[in-house]
Formats: structure tokens, sequence, C-alpha cells
């Protein structure tokens, strides 16, 4: 059996004028295994060469931990301004998305714990959540792209990921199936045009 190293990057971009992809946020790239089953000194290997490439890596014990909170980031601010049609920046300054935030982070953070068997802090997920829109300000996520363009986005395997592992635990998430269908309308929709 062969061990499994995975690495999680975040970082923001998106299209400018439809002819380059613009760079806005350098965040941090994780590197973990699921069982920690490469030794030290290949992972060490790794996390310098990693390092040599300006990308910050941080070598985690821990790494499906930085999946799950990926997830709820994504769910978080790539749901509101795909909904909204905004920059990633602009949620930090609208109280609305600070309460939706704590209502996904509530019902998310449900989910994973029971997912990873251990305790998650929901502050520390929403200060990573700040701290991901505030680093992506002038980014727009690549859900609101998808909407922008009128193109199938990504909720399916976001929010809807999320919903279908609440669900198998038999858990409530009125908030992020409420999200989700949403964000299931095409762009050029309305739900004056839904019919009765």
């Amino acid at each position: 059996e062969q061990p499994i190293l995975i690495l999680s990057t975040s970082n923001g971009a998106y299209w400018h004028e439809s002819a380059f992809l613009k760079l806005t946020g350098i965040g941090s790239t994780y590197l973990g295994t699921l069982d920690n089953s490469i030794p030290k000194s290949l992972k060490n290997i790794l996390f310098k060469r990693l390092g040599a490439t300006g990308l910050p890596v941080v070598l985690t014990d821990n790494i499906l931990k930085q999946l799950w909170g990926k997830l709820l980031v994504n769910c978080s601010i790539n749901s509101l301004s795909a909904l909204w049609l905004c920059r990633n920046g602009d949620l930090l300054d609208n109280p609305n998305s600070k309460q939706i935030w704590k209502r996904i982070v509530h019902e998310g953070v449900e989910v994973m714990r029971l997912e990873l068997q251990q305790e998650v802090e929901p502050l520390e997920i929403l200060s990573l959540i700040d701290q991901v829109a505030y680093k992506t300000s002038a980014n727009y996520s690549s859900m609101c792209e998808d909407r922008r363009r009128n193109r199938p986005n990504e909720v399916d395997y976001i929010l809807g990921y999320l919903v279908r592992k609440a669900h198998h635990h038999d858990l409530s998430v009125p908030t992020l199936e409420t999200l989700a269908e949403l964000l299931k309308f095409p762009e050029n929709s309305s739900l004056e045009q839904t019919p009765n």
C-alpha cells in the first residue's frame, strides 16, 4: 500500500477582462498525509523543495482538518459572493455576511466534528474565513465567476458535499441547504420566472 501525500493550497485569482488570470492573494500551502505513514525525513525534503518555489508551505499532522476548514471557508465566501455577485472583500463590510457565516459555520462544524471525530472551535473557522476574505479581497470567487459567465458552478461539490455529509449523520443544515438551492438557479433566472 502506497502512502498518499496531500497538498492543499489557498490562493486568490480571477479572470481579468477575459484575457488573463490575475493573482490577488497568496495563502498558505499545507502538506500532510492521511495516516502519517511517510517518514518525517521525506516530508522535510518535500517541504524544502516546495518552499523553494516561493509558496509559504506548512507541514501538518492533521491535513484532514485543514481540508475541512478550507471547505467551510469556500462554503462561506464562495456562496455569498456568488449570490451577491461581488468581490470577496465586499463581504467583509456587509453585516449580513457575518451573520450568515456564523450559521454556515455552526452547521458545518457539527458535520466536521462527526467526520473528523475531534473537537473543532467555530471561532477558529470564523477567523479563518475573515482572514481569507481579507487576503483575497480583490478576488471574485470561482462560483461568482461562474455565475457572472452563466456557467455551471461547483455548488454540488462544495455546499452539496457538506449537505450530503450532514444528511449521512442525520443532521439538520437548513442554511447550507438553502444556499445550495439558491445557487442552482442560473444567473439569468429570477424568482418571478419560476412557475407556481
